[in-house]
């Protein structure tokens, strides 16, 4: 019976250890109000007000937590994970193990400090984490993934300790010191352009910023710019993904990493749904690439929705296939040799006009804006047709009977690989330049994902999909 199953609950510690960043959450998004309650000088009466409603906040976010540590209940019954929450409403989510995606143990500096963790358990129901246990001992969330991994397996276990099994990739603090340094700084590109927008101001205002500084002191002030967001990026990778450690089981692949928030991640392999590797070009040169693995899970997370993956930060690039081979044992080609088919030869037409609006609009933008030195800014033009015939140059696609491979881009390129058997759909669009020009372009969908093939002859496309139906079919 359901009652000889007892229900588990939180550790009682989880009370503070999920309070004190809540409430930090609070106080940083309310930051204006408490600068005016204690600086504004404003009326006693309103004073009060605004005092009131951080407390009304405060109060909701520590009764909020006590009341998640006493409502909420979980356990192991009938081969299924069972968690219940709510007071007033009542609600019981069932979770079947062999519908797990990955599952998730997390211990920032505050569950660490007692000696607890953070289990998200993530299926490919929706954006959310189905199972969110916050906070249990190191011991309860052992027991708990064991459990559920043998149920998984109907009952099989690996003998092997984590610690006996092999490891697939480490990452020292040299090489995640590399993989920081090799980023793509978008910010540092942004903090620039305000710099620059100032010095237009200064201008404007009749303060020459070259004759303030000099063509050296600009220079120098434009380099430390640049080099304080490069530095501070690539402290935050070392940071992130401190001590990353990559093993593989039988069934799956697991994933740890971190210095302050330290994450393990746990992906089963028969759930993984897309492997990326990124090498951008900087990456190349250094001899390394960084490989993404995904599965149909996704947790809304900074006001968007991403899908759940463990990342190999650094694995050296005569590797790279000997480690997606790991996630996507389907792979039976040599990536590193093969010839990938090309686009089509009229696909290079769509990129140069796509390149030359999108370089002639911020060029003209820019020699507005700083008349006349920003002249410069058309040079763009012609880097953008050289950068988009590199583009269609390294493009490259390739179906087999069990996989499919897709590589786009040169500065930044990325190759996607998925088991034929996950393909969910196909979908074939067509834009006003593509038709003008018979061409097409194929999606493949799989689930949480899907990948984009190299734009083709329209008929070059029908073929592919026609193919890959009949794969499905048979």
């Amino acid at each position: 019976m359901a009652s000889e199953v007892p229900w588990r609950k939180l550790h009682p510690a989880s009370v503070v250890v999920n309070l004190l960043p809540r409430t930090w959450a609070v106080v940083r998004s309310m930051w204006p109000v408490f600068l005016i309650v204690l600086f504004g000088g404003r009326a006693d009466g309103q004073s009060l007000f605004d005092l009131a409603l951080l407390s009304l906040f405060l109060f909701l976010t520590v009764g909020g937590t006590i009341l998640h540590w006493l409502t909420l209940s979980y356990r192991v019954h009938d081969g299924r994970l069972e968690v219940m929450t709510g007071l007033v409403n009542r609600q019981t989510r069932v979770i079947s193990p062999d519908r797990i995606q990955n599952i998730e143990t997390v211990a920032n500096v505050f569950h660490r400090m007692s000696g607890l963790v953070e289990i998200r358990i993530e299926t490919a129901s929706g954006s959310e984490v189905e199972g969110l246990l916050s906070a249990l001992s190191a011991s309860e969330a052992r027991d708990l993934t064991e459990a559920l991994e043998a149920l998984r397996l109907n009952g099989l276990t690996v003998e092997q300790t984590e610690e006996e099994l092999p490891v697939i990739a480490h990452n020292s603090l040299l090489d995640l010191f590399r993989f920081g340094a090799t980023a793509t700084r978008l910010g540092a590109a942004l903090v620039v352009v305000g710099f620059l927008f100032e010095g237009q101001r200064r201008l404007d205002t009749g303060i020459d910023l070259l004759s303030d500084l000099g063509w050296m002191g600009f220079v120098l002030a434009l380099v430390a710019v640049l080099t304080g967001t490069w530095l501070v990026g690539s402290v935050r990778a070392v940071a992130t993904h401190f001590g990353f450690t990559m093993i593989n089981t039988p069934t799956s692949i697991i994933a740890t990493e971190g210095l302050f928030t330290r994450r393990r991640v746990e992906l089963p392999t028969d759930k993984v749904q897309l492997v990326t590797v990124s090498e951008p070009i900087l990456r190349r040169w250094a001899g390394f690439g960084t490989i993404h693995i995904q599965t149909a899970a996704a947790r809304s997370e900074g006001g968007g929705v991403q899908n759940a993956e463990a990342m190999i930060p650094v694995v050296d690039r005569t590797r790279l296939y000997e480690v997606v081979r790991l996630a996507v044992p389907a792979l039976n080609i040599d990536l590193d040799n093969i010839q990938l088919k090309p686009p089509a030869v009229k696909a290079l037409i769509r990129s140069l006009v796509a390149s030359t609006w999108q370089s002639t609009v911020f060029g003209a933008a820019v020699s507005w804006w700083f008349w006349p030195y920003g002249l410069l800014g058309l040079v763009v033009i012609p880097l953008g047709w050289l950068a988009a015939w590199l583009d269609h140059r390294h493009q490259g696609w390739l179906v087999t009977d069990d996989v499919i491979v897709s590589r786009q881009g040169y500065l930044n390129r990325e190759t996607r690989i998925v088991a034929r058997g996950k393909l969910q759909s196909t979908e074939l669009t067509q834009g006003l330049l593509l038709r003008r020009y018979g061409l097409g372009r194929l999606s493949l969908r799989v689930a949480g994902n899907a990948v984009s093939l190299p734009i083709l002859k329209f008929e070059d496309v029908v073929g592919v999909q026609e193919e890959l139906l009949r794969g499905a079919q048979s």
